[in-house]
């Protein structure tokens, strides 16, 4: 003996463009209209419609694009870090040795195309090899950052 699940009518105005729309569904789907009503509404009701899976979904996305923004913005200190010190400790050339460190300079820019290429095929980031070499604790990327963003670095 089967146990019988208990209904309760439940008598509702709807426009009749939705009213077409639902026996037009309905009739293709060969379903009862009641019951693709009752399945719209448990889903409505039970908070396990699309939208909720959408939001989820854009709470992991926007997590992943602060970790790029994080990502950034050790790159653009650490950038901005390295520029300071070249120019600090690098002095103009003399015009006699401009050409040769010019073809020099292109030179190891091609090597460091070659680098990067082979870094990007290897799917290493920056950061990643940071953490990995351990190059710079988190403490460290903090005290940058924070110093970047009070206009000290």
């Amino acid at each position: 003996m089967s146990k019988s699940v208990p209904y309760a009518a439940l008598n509702i105005r709807i426009q009749n463009d939705t009213k077409k729309r639902l026996e037009a569904y309905a009739a293709a789907k060969g379903q009862s209209q009641g019951s693709i009503v009752e399945a719209a509404l448990r889903e409505y009701l039970d908070d396990s419609s699309q939208a909720t899976l959408i939001l989820r979904e854009l709470g992991r996305l926007r997590r992943g694009v602060g970790r790029m923004e994080r990502n950034l913005d050790v790159m653009d200190a650490g950038l901005a870090g390295f520029v300071q010190m070249w120019l600090a400790y690098n002095p103009p050339l003399p015009s006699e040795q401009k050409e040769a460190a010019q073809a020099m300079a292109a030179e190891r820019f091609d090597q460091f195309i070659t680098f990067i290429q082979h870094q990007i095929r290897q799917h290493k980031t920056f950061i990643a090899q940071v953490a990995e070499d351990n190059l710079l604790k988190n403490e460290d990327i903090r005290a940058l950052l924070d110093m970047e963003g009070e206009g000290k670095a």
